[in-house]
């Protein structure tokens, strides 16, 4: 193993060198082809990546967006549902309503009871004044 210079080596050891020298070389074009394929798709996925960065920013800010216009939406319905509950006629609890019914029933009760006493005794007294008026007498002399 010596000095590997072009004085010792014969055709068939330049022929070698000549052919090695050539498969190093197509071996560099791979290599470099290579990393331009990797390049080209390092900035494919970067180009990737920063579309899914504006994707993200501008669905953030509508989710933001939409977030806030939740908030002023949950804050108009308080707002309105306040509003109808204030406009609103009391409602009447059910049983003040059966006390009312069960009033006017008594009064109305009495009222008949009332009207039924003074009918009979309208009547009690034109029977009595029928019996009680005289007979006429026819006088003979």
């Amino acid at each position: 193993m010596g000095d590997w210079s072009s004085r010792d080596c014969d055709a068939t050891c330049a022929s070698q060198v000549i052919q090695s020298t050539i498969e190093v070389s197509q071996s560099a074009q791979e290599a470099a082809v290579s990393a331009g394929e990797v390049a080209m798709a390092l900035e494919s996925v970067t180009a990737h990546v920063q579309d899914i960065q504006r994707l993200t920013e501008n669905t953030e800010g509508q989710v933001i967006q939409i977030r806030n216009d939740m908030i002023h939406l949950s804050q108009s319905i308080d707002e309105l549902r306040e509003s109808v509950n204030q406009s609103m006629v009391p409602s009447v609890d059910n049983q003040v309503v059966k006390i009312i019914v069960a009033t006017l029933s008594a009064l109305t009760l009495c009222i008949v009871s009332c009207v039924a006493a003074i009918s009979y005794s309208n009547y009690l007294e034109s029977r009595r004044t029928v019996r009680v008026k005289p007979k006429q007498r026819i006088d003979v002399l």
